[in-house]
């Protein structure tokens, strides 16, 4: 939501909802930058290719993720082609092995320029709100040494309700937390590292934009450098952000918050559910 948001404002782009699963997902750049430099092997560099030419067609016409669209709306013609420059930039379906991080990185962000350039005008700034990008974010430094990073975070009680409910996931609350332990493990190892530059990183709780979403564009607005950003397009809900409070039990929220509480400490977020039936009381009168 939040991605679509400030995909809206002036000096931004965002493809619609879709998200570049293809930066860092499985098959996307980050294992072919691994496949081309430090882990090359001859079939390796080609399966990864491949890999890559059927990300990309997931991308669009379904596969991995569904008929996403991407094609579409960056126009069939220019998407197709576009892979198929970089894929021969990079010695084509057999890539030889380059010993310099650069030179692939360097190939890597031409591709992006030339696949987004019908999204994007002059001086826009590309929105991604791809779930675990930031799982990868000293690789997308590497790649795009400009980018930003907007943590969006909810309360894990929250995350571990609307997880139990992807076909997917696990669908019992002890499951969803094992899955989770290691996602904000990798979160944490990843942000420790580029939080220390200023202007990089900045963390925001997706409860406080529904509780103050003008509060929270101003201080988006300072850390983005975009005097003008604005939410007010918007509607955040706090009832449905919270809805979990209603449908968690308190035995499984005592064992989140007991499991979690380093979680709740780094984050912020208060353990009390009482106090969170408070602020839904007050967002429904």
């Amino acid at each position: 939501m939040t991605h679509v948001v400030l995909g809206a404002n002036q000096g931004f782009a965002a493809l619609d909802d879709l998200e570049a699963r293809f930066l860092t997902s499985w098959g996307g750049l980050l294992d072919m930058f691994r496949a081309l430099g430090s882990d090359f092997g001859v079939d390796r560099a080609a399966a990864a290719v491949e890999n890559f030419r059927y990300v990309m067609q997931s991308m669009a016409v379904g596969g991995l993720y569904g008929d996403l669209g991407f094609d579409r709306r960056l126009g069939e013609d220019h998407y197709w082609s576009a892979i198929e420059r970089f894929i021969e930039t990079l010695g084509g379906p057999r890539p030889r092995y380059r010993s310099d991080d650069d030179e692939i990185l360097s190939h890597m962000r031409t591709f992006l320029e030339d696949l987004l350039g019908p999204a994007l005008e002059s001086g826009d700034r590309w929105v991604d709100g791809t779930p675990h990008t930031l799982m990868q974010a000293r690789f997308l430094i590497r790649l795009l040494p400009g980018s930003q990073f907007l943590h969006v975070t909810r309360d894990p009680r929250a995350v571990a309700v609307s997880l139990s409910r992807q076909v997917w996931a696990p669908d019992d609350i002890v499951g969803c937390a094992e899955w989770l332990e290691s996602v904000y493990r990798r979160l944490q190892d990843e942000t420790r590292v580029i939080e220390q530059e200023p202007g990089r990183y900045h963390h925001v709780r997706f409860e406080d934009l529904c509780l103050d979403s003008h509060g929270v564009a101003q201080e988006l607005a300072s850390f983005l450098a975009a005097p003008h950003l604005s939410f007010a397009m918007v509607e955040f809900g706090l009832l449905h952000a919270t809805a979990w409070v209603d449908q968690l039990s308190a035995e499984d929220s005592r064992y989140l918050v007991d499991r979690f509480s380093w979680v709740y400490d780094l984050y912020g977020y208060e353990r009390d559910v009482e106090w969170w039936r408070e602020r839904r009381l007050e967002a429904a009168t």
